[in-house]
């Protein structure tokens, strides 16, 4: 376990349309329920930002459409590891969750080999 204020939280965000409609409704039992909805995502803002217990945001990427494998990064270098300490120190261990864009030696190695700091990461499998 490390201690709260290690910890640096890096999630993703976004928002069309789409957004605010219902996923599920209600009906009398044995009645479907028919709702007619706009198929139009327009446009999507997508965000990712790296969240500390003391500091708040210390790092956030937006960008139009969706984030991939190379945006996610493109994140890590130019923005997140540039504001993180080596370990065992305050903001020096990523909480990063089960996506498929986090996932590649690539991934590893950028945190890992970050100045030879030795940041951490562990994977949200909740």
């Amino acid at each position: 376990f490390y201690p709260p204020n290690y910890l640096v939280s890096v999630d993703e965000v976004s928002k069309d349309n789409r957004t605010y409609a219902r996923l599920w409704g209600r009906a009398e039992k044995g009645k479907r329920v028919e709702v007619q909805a706009p198929f139009v995502r327009g446009r999507r803002l997508s965000m990712l930002a790296g969240l500390a217990l003391e500091k708040g945001i210390i790092a956030s990427m937006v960008v139009e459409g969706s984030f991939n494998h190379d945006l996610f990064v493109q994140f890590l270098r130019e923005d997140l590891l540039l504001t993180m300490n080596p370990y065992p120190a305050p903001c020096s261990v990523i909480i990063i969750d089960n996506a498929c864009i986090h996932h590649s030696q690539e991934v590893l190695d950028l945190v890992e080999d970050r100045d030879s700091a030795g940041i951490g990461v562990e994977w949200d499998r909740g």
